[in-house]
């Protein structure tokens, strides 16, 4: 369960989160809806520890860290030059992943046939949901010898 309790962050003057509270169910799917700058973004980055709030962010009852979750909060940059392959131990070793199990990962989606093919000609320039929905059907993360994934 998380647990966001009277959260605020203000820079300066200006409040970007103000008095949030809410509850979240494990095993359940919940959508953040809001304008741009309304702080969807922000609270996300508060989640992952990324920002100097005030108030109590809590998973299981314990105040949380950018280690309890897996994060994209915008889509990933891929480099159409590199294999698909390539682009997945580039991002393995952003997220400090010393042995990451990216066949097992290419297996979840399908994709193994496809790992030694440039990103570009495979996928185009930029992966959508349209073009590419294997790779957005679920987000993975990958560690030495095991995945964890959520829908």
């Amino acid at each position: 369960m998380l647990q966001i309790k009277n959260v605020n962050l203000n820079v300066g003057n200006t409040a970007l989160l103000s008095n949030i509270n809410l509850t979240l169910e494990q095993g359940k799917i919940y959508g953040v809806l809001g304008p741009n700058g309304a702080g969807k973004t922000t609270l996300f980055k508060s989640m992952l520890g990324l920002t100097a709030f005030s108030g109590e962010i809590l998973s299981d009852g314990q105040p949380v860290s950018s280690r309890c979750f897996g994060s994209l909060i915008e889509y990933p940059a891929f480099y159409p030059r590199l294999t698909v392959e390539e682009n997945l131990k580039l991002h393995a070793q952003y997220l400090g992943l010393k042995r990451p199990n990216i066949e097992v990962a290419l297996k979840q989606v399908n994709l193994l046939d496809a790992r030694k093919k440039l990103f570009s000609t495979f996928f185009g320039d930029a992966p959508t949901p349209g073009n590419c929905p294997r790779l957005f059907r679920r987000c993975s993360i990958f560690a030495a010898g095991r995945t964890y994934q959520w829908p």
